[in-house]
């Protein structure tokens, strides 16, 4: 891309609506943020996701859904988009500083079928920018679930964008 760019950074933030936090990003989340939020232009994806994702991790049939910008970020911008693949969801959350500069990118959430299981994670984004994560896995049928199975880990947004991994982890 030679370092220009090619679409507007400040044109891609409105695509994603300031939320009052918490927010918990269920399984079926994702619809409401499809009805409601304006699709991201193909160029955007490219530009401003695709340029941090590794090559060959997406496909002409990917979905890219704009779903919320973090509120008071003062020195960054955080942004929450879901990703649809083949039989795989996943929410990221990613930052960029004042110029539009990459920060951090973590799959904070989603839902994987591996055969005859559903692997879930479900992420809470609370109003001091932990990420709770509860994930589990359950058979199809959702005979045989054991809720004790399930661990539960959180993420963090810290002040300059990065985001890091908590030491606590539990299962539930």
């Amino acid at each position: 891309m030679n370092g220009e760019r090619k679409t507007s950074f400040l044109q891609f933030l409105q695509f994603f609506p300031e939320l009052e936090l918490p927010v918990i990003l269920t399984a079926d989340a994702h619809h409401e943020f499809s009805k409601t939020n304006t699709p991201l232009p193909q160029p955007m994806i490219q530009e401003h996701l695709l340029g941090e994702e590794v090559e060959g991790s997406t496909d002409a049939y990917d979905e890219y859904i704009p779903c919320l910008k973090i509120p008071e970020t003062n020195s960054f911008h955080a942004l929450v988009y879901f990703k649809a693949s083949l039989l795989i969801y996943e929410y990221f959350l990613v930052t960029f500083d004042l110029d539009g500069k990459p920060i951090a990118r973590e799959k904070i959430g989603g839902m994987l079928t591996e055969g005859e299981q559903i692997h879930r994670a479900i992420p809470t984004i609370s109003e001091d920018w932990m990420i709770h994560i509860v994930e589990g896995a359950a058979p199809l049928d959702q005979s045989n679930y054991k809720p004790t199975d399930s661990r539960a880990f959180s993420m963090e947004l810290l002040p300059d964008g990065k985001i890091i991994y908590s030491l606590s982890e539990n299962s539930i």
